[in-house]
Order: C-alpha cells, then sequence, then structure tokens
C-alpha cells in the first residue's frame, strides 16, 4: 500500500508502549492463578509485542502475495478504490 515495511514495524511497534498498563494488568491477573514462570512466560508472549511478529508476517506476506496491496486485493477483497480511501484516511506524508 506504498508504505516502508519500517515504517510498518515502527507504527506496529507503539502497541508495545500503548499496551504496556493492559499488559501489566493482565499479568498481575494471571499470577493470580499461577506462579509457574514458564505458563507465565508463555502467557506473557501471547500479549507482548515484537518486530519479529510483524516482520514473520510481513515475510509470509510478501513471498505469497508479493505486496501488502496484492494482500489486501486478494485476502480482504478490497478493491482500488477502497485502498485509495484508506490511504488518504491513514497515510501521511513525513
Amino acid at each position: 500500500m506504498g508504505v516502508a515495511p519500517e515504517v510498518i514495524i515502527q507504527d506496529f511497534m507503539l502497541t508495545q508502549t500503548n499496551r504496556q498498563k493492559r499488559n501489566q494488568t493482565k499479568m498481575a491477573n494471571y499470577r493470580r492463578f499461577t506462579q509457574d514462570p514458564v505458563v507465565l512466560d508463555h502467557l506473557y508472549a501471547l500479549i507482548d509485542t515484537q518486530p519479529e511478529f510483524i516482520q514473520a508476517s510481513l515475510a509470509v506476506i510478501n513471498a505469497k502475495y508479493q505486496t501488502i496491496t496484492n494482500y489486501v486485493q486478494e485476502e480482504l477483497g478490497l478493491t482500488t478504490r477502497e485502498i485509495q480511501s484508506l490511504r488518504q484516511l491513514y497515510l501521511t506524508e513525513n
């Protein structure tokens, strides 16, 4: 959709900052049920945000569809016009 992978990853990583308090609350709740560090590590992995997560997703999309645009057209069924509308709504010039 015309966005560099580095920008996608950077934006994705904002989730880590935005969810920090929520993740701390969830982990505190999990600790009410278990103190097992292995279980807690697995639970944290489910709610954590890591650049490797989005990098792996982008790699699969690129391998199967070659571009994000192809992916959203083929898998999500978006038209060129809808993609343009999304670009106008969400993308900014830096």
